[in-house]
Formats: C-alpha cells, structure tokens, sequence
C-alpha cells in the first residue's frame, strides 16, 4: 500500500510539473507578443505611419500563483445606428437627372418653339418663304437640325458620371454633311455666278437677328449643363454651345434661303465652330466643378 501511495504521489507530482511548465511557456509568449506590438513598423517613422499593433499596450495583471495574464483593454464603440439616423435626418433630397435623351427633347421643345416664333415674325415682315426651294437647302437644314440634336445629347451626356465617352463624337457625322452641303453649294454659285459667287462680304443685317434666336438655346443649354457635374467642363460647353449655335443657324437659314453659300458657311457655319471653340477656352471658369463642390461642403 505504501508503494501505491508513493506512485500516485509521483504522478501528481509529474501532472504538476508539466502543468506550470506550460503556464510558464504561455507567460513567456504573450510577453514576447506584448514586445513585438509596442515595436513600430520599418521605415515607419519617416513615413510618417504608426503600427495599429503599437497604438495600444496590452496591460497585464497577476493571478495569485504569480503568473501573467493578459487584460483585455477598454475600447470606446461608435454608436453606429445613431450616427446613421443623423446622415438620414440631416440629407436633402436629391431630384435626380433625367437620361440624355429625355433633357435633349426639352431643350429641343423650347428652343424650337422659341426658334420658330422669332423666324414667323421676320418672315411676316420680310414677305415670307421664297416660292422655290431646291433640294439641297432642305439636306442643309435638316443637317443643321441634327447637328443641333446631337451636340445636345454630347453635352448632356457629358455631364453624367461614368457615361460612355463615345457619345461626345456624335456631332461629328451631321457637323461634317453640313459643312460638305455649303461646301457644294459654294462650288455650284461658283460655276453659275464666276468668282461674284465667292465674294464674302459683312452681313450686319444677320448680326442682330442672330444675337436674338440664339439667347433662349445657349441659356437654356447653360442652366441645364450646371445642374449636371462638368467634369469636363471644356468640352461639355463646347458641344453645349455647338447646339445652340446650330439651332441659331436652323433658324436663320429659312429666312436667309436666298443669300450665296458662301456667306452661310463663312458667317453662319464657320461663326458656329468659332463659337464653340471660344466655349471650350472659357468653360473651366463657366462651369467650374470644383468651386460647387467647395460651396456644398
């Protein structure tokens, strides 16, 4: 009995030993741990970061058989549910923008209807539309009309984050028949009239007339891109400017139907381009995106 006592001492004994002996090892990890977090990363002091590890020292109490163990630190929680309700409490609501094509038929409805009280009044007091209307001057007009369209579905699509950048060479088929229908035309005038059907002169009869048409369109065209984000604001009041500059022309062209070709491209297509290319210069200070989102904040 003496000798089953003494075995069953010496176990306990060994469970005891292997028991602390592993207490210690754990002591001695979570120190080399604790060590290892207060340490900053490489090269982080010249960059400026600090390690998430050494933000926070781990403290540590004893047990009463002397060992370490780790106390879990205090941490302050965000109310996030609280802070939420205040984002929703606190945010405006938002009307958000109709497609492309949707805000081109409302430009399009106004500056038509606009377009075409102007070209009725001077009609009535000019005597009218001129008895005979070739082919060619129909192609033109309605060229000029789908510049118009076109350049306004660009600028607006422009306008709209992440829209597909192709849309804003739309203009470019229409622009180019325009262009190529005056081009013809002044070849014809050529042929008919000698070099008296190229002679350019200063029409300032137009100037007036073509200050009027154009005011509602390129205000109109101006207020709708502004509500929009212009991130690129140069080429999105280029093409904006473009469409009003083509609606002016749909206009003045029916009452200028007699006037040579060469007036209309020099003063009429060409004064569109340059109008355009002017736009583009000055559109980071008209349509400036940074500024808004400055003011917002």
């Amino acid at each position: 009995m003496a000798l089953s006592h003494a075995n069953d001492f010496a176990g306990t004994a060994q469970r005891l030993h292997v028991g602390l002996l592993v207490e210690l090892l754990g002591a001695a990890v979570g120190m080399m741990s604790a060590r290892e977090m207060e340490q900053p990363l490489p090269g982080a002091e010249s960059r400026g970061v600090t390690s998430s590890k050494g933000m926070a020292k781990i403290p540590y109490e004893h047990d009463h058989r002397g060992m370490a163990t780790a106390v879990e630190p205090q941490r302050t929680h965000m109310d996030t549910d609280h802070l939420i309700q205040q984002l929703a409490d606190r945010a405006q609501p938002v009307a958000r923008l109709l497609a492309p094509w949707r805000r081109t038929m409302l430009w399009l409805g106004a500056s038509l209807l606009y377009v075409g009280i102007v070209v009725a009044a001077y009609l009535l007091a000019g005597g009218g539309l001129p008895s005979f209307i070739e082919s060619r001057f129909v192609l033109e007009v309605a060229a000029i009309l789908a510049t118009a369209i076109t350049a306004a579905i660009a600028a607006f699509s422009s306008v709209v984050p992440g829209r597909d950048r192709r849309f804003l060479m739309l203009p470019l088929i229409p622009l180019s028949v325009w262009l190529a229908t005056l081009g013809h035309s002044c070849l014809q005038d050529w042929r008919m009239l000698g070099t008296a059907g190229l002679q350019v002169r200063v029409d300032w009869e137009c100037a007036f007339p073509a200050l009027v048409i154009s005011t509602l369109p390129a205000g109109a065209m101006l207020l709708m891109l502004r509500r929009g984000a212009p991130l690129i604001p140069a080429v999105s009041l280029a093409l904006g400017m473009l469409a009003a500059g083509a609606m002016a022309n749909f206009g003045l062209r029916i009452f200028h139907a007699g006037d040579l070709s060469i007036q209309i491209l020099i003063w009429h297509g060409c004064g569109a381009v340059v109008v355009a290319m002017i736009a583009s210069l000055v559109g980071r200070r008209v349509l400036n995106w940074n500024d808004w989102v400055k003011r917002a904040a």
